[in-house]
């Protein structure tokens, strides 16, 4: 009779095991709900890669013409007048993107279009926020990479007398020794103008 209650122990000892099974399980599936709740802020927090481009360009240009600039969403622009009958180009390209391929993609399209007719030079931004070029270029990008940031910064030389059109975005403007009527239409500027003369005038967009 003894051997039989010896037996019997382990069996009622087993009896509280799946209760500790039952906490385990919960316990993982916690941990493992946890981890995928935190993978998209993981991604949110993924540093982005930058690219940076460089282009300069010059074209011959006389005085009492008109230089039209149309800036990015994001970017400084800077003209300064000069002695030579050129206007040169300055423009560094910054695009930013989650891998590699995004950024060769990116740089293709954020850039800038110069157009020049008599006595009138266009240097106009061109980049993903642009829905009308895009259809233009036909390319299909997936959205996140129409939301990637981008900025482009512009360095310009002109003929001292030479009138402007400005239409610039979020960024510095600064003006120097230029002479001639000036229109300036920016969203959020620092403004910095030393001129010669001339007639200027300024407003902000509406955002």
């Amino acid at each position: 009779m003894q051997s039989q209650q010896n037996n019997s122990l382990p069996i009622q000892t087993m009896k509280t095991k799946p209760g500790l099974k039952k906490i385990c399980v919960y316990l993982c599936l916690s941990v493992v709900s946890l981890f995928l709740f935190s993978l998209p802020l993981f991604a949110q927090n993924k540093p982005l890669l930058k690219r940076t481009t460089y282009k300069t360009e010059k074209v011959d240009f006389g005085a009492g013409g008109t230089v039209s600039v149309v800036g990015a969403p994001n970017g400084s622009i800077e003209i300064e007048g000069w002695q030579k009958a050129e206007v040169e180009i300055s423009v560094e390209i910054e695009v930013q993107g989650e891998t590699e391929a995004d950024l060769a993609r990116l740089a293709e399209i954020n850039s800038y279009v110069l157009d020049e007719t008599m006595g009138h030079i266009s240097i106009l931004s061109v980049g993903t926020n642009d829905k009308d070029y895009l259809k233009r270029l036909k390319k299909k990008l997936p959205k996140n990479l129409l939301n990637m940031p981008f900025r482009i910064d512009y360095k310009i030389k002109v003929p001292l007398y030479t009138d402007l059109e400005i239409d610039g975005g979020r960024g510095d403007l600064t003006l120097k020794n230029v002479e001639g009527a000036m229109r300036i239409n920016v969203l959020e500027t620092n403004a910095k103008l030393s001129l010669n003369g001339g007639i200027v005038n300024a407003t902000r967009k509406r955002s």
